[in-house]
C-alpha cells in the first residue's frame, strides 16, 4: 500500500512539474512573440496585427484622460506630431478596431488644434491645396517632457516637387480621388522613373532608402486599380528585415521604426487584397497586461505546492 501510494504521489508530483514547465514556456512565447513586436524599436514581421501592437506602445499619457503617441521608439521618443497623430487615429478605429486608445488621442488633437496635418492627409479624407508648398515642423507646446509639434506651411511653392516621390505619389493619389485618371496616370509615370528597383532613390535620397515611399506607391497604385505594381511594391516592403523606417540597398532595415511609415504601411496592407483578404475578420484589441502571464504561472505553482502537500501528507500517514 505504501508503495501504492508513493508510486502515485511520483506521478502527481511528476504532472504538476510538467504542468508548470508548460504555463512557463506559453508564457515566455508569448512574450517573446507579441510583446516583444511592440516594445522594440522596429517590427520583427510584418502585418496589421504587429503594427497594431506597436502604436499601442508608442502611447504616453499627458493626463486627464489624454495623450499621444510618440513619433518613434528611439530616435524621436519624447516628440509627438499632430499630423501623425492624426493618421493614427485613423488607423486605430478603421484598422486596428482600439477605439479606447484612438478616444484618447482625439482628445489630445482637440487641445492641440492644427489646420494641416501635412500632404499625406488625402488619405484620411482630408483635402489639399496644389501646388505643393514646402512645409516646416514648429514646437507648439510641452507637456509631461513631450513637445508637441505642428506642420506648418511655408511661402515657397516646390517648383521641383516630381523630384520626390512622396509628393508625386500624394500628387496621383489627389487626381485618383478626384477620378482625374489621366492626370494621376501622368504622376505614376513620373514616379516610376523614381524607382531603382529597391526603392526610390529622389532628390531626398541620403545613404538609405525611405521605407514610407514604398508605401505610398504601394496605395497610389491600389486607387488605380492596378495589382501588378501594387505587389511589386508590397514585395518589397516584405523583404525589409527588420521592418524600419529607413533600409539599405540590400534590404537590412536601419534605425528604428517611426509612426509616420507604421500608420501609412497599416494602411496600404488593409488595401491589398490578400491581405485584406486574411485580416478582414481580424479584431484586434490591446494585449492584455504582463500581470495575466505571472497569474497563470502562479496558478501552476500555487497547484504543484498543493500536490506536493497532498503527496507529503498522505507518505508520513503510512510510514
Amino acid at each position: 500500500m505504501v508503495l501504492t501510494m508513493f508510486t502515485c504521489g511520483r506521478v502527481f508530483i511528476s504532472i504538476a512539474i510538467i504542468l508548470m514547465i508548460v504555463f512557463y514556456f506559453l508564457a515566455m512565447l508569448y512574450v517573446i512573440n507579441v510583446y516583444s513586436i511592440g516594445s522594440a524599436e522596429y517590427i520583427y514581421s510584418l502585418d496589421i496585427t504587429s503594427i497594431c501592437v506597436f502604436l499601442d506602445n508608442l502611447y504616453r499619457d499627458l493626463g486627464s484622460g489624454y495623450g499621444c503617441l510618440v513619433e518613434s521608439p528611439v530616435a524621436e521618443a519624447t516628440t509627438c506630431y499632430t499630423s501623425t497623430n492624426k493618421l493614427a487615429v485613423y488607423v486605430l478605429r478603421r484598422i486596428c478596431n482600439n477605439s479606447s486608445l484612438a478616444e484618447k488621442i482625439e482628445k489630445f488633437l482637440d487641445i492641440c488644434r492644427a489646420d494641416f496635418y501635412d500632404y499625406y492627409q488625402v488619405l484620411i479624407d482630408l483635402p489639399i491645396k496644389l501646388p505643393f508648398n514646402a512645409t516646416t515642423h514648429i514646437v507648439i507646446s510641452s507637456v509631461s517632457g513631450v513637445v508637441i509639434k505642428h506642420v506648418k506651411i511655408l511661402n515657397n511653392v516646390m517648383h521641383d516637387y516630381d523630384e520626390y516621390a512622396n509628393l508625386v505619389a500624394i500628387k496621383a493619389i489627389h487626381h485618383a480621388l478626384r477620378d482625374e485618371k489621366e492626370e494621376a496616370w501622368e504622376e505614376l509615370k513620373k514616379l516610376d522613373r523614381l524607382f531603382d528597383g529597391v526603392g526610390f532613390r529622389d532628390k531626398a535620397f541620403q545613404d538609405f532608402y525611405e521605407t514610407y515611399k514604398l508605401v505610398l506607391a504601394a496605395i497610389v497604385f491600389k486607387f488605380v486599380n492596378n495589382d501588378i505594381e501594387i505587389k511589386k511594391y508590397i514585395n518589397t516592403l516584405y523583404r525589409i528585415k527588420p521592418f524600419t523606417t529607413l533600409y539599405r540597398a540590400d534590404m537590412v532595415g536601419v534605425g528604428d521604426l517611426n509612426l509616420e511609415t507604421a500608420c501609412l504601411t497599416a494602411i496600404a496592407l488593409n488595401l491589398d487584397k490578400a491581405t485584406a483578404r486574411e485580416e478582414r475578420d481580424l479584431k484586434i484589441t490591446v494585449i492584455p497586461n504582463l500581470v495575466t502571464i505571472f497569474v497563470v504561472i502562479a496558478i501552476s505553482i500555487i497547484i504543484t505546492i498543493v500536490i506536493l502537500k497532498r503527496y507529503l501528507y498522505r507518505s508520513s500517514r503510512y510510514q
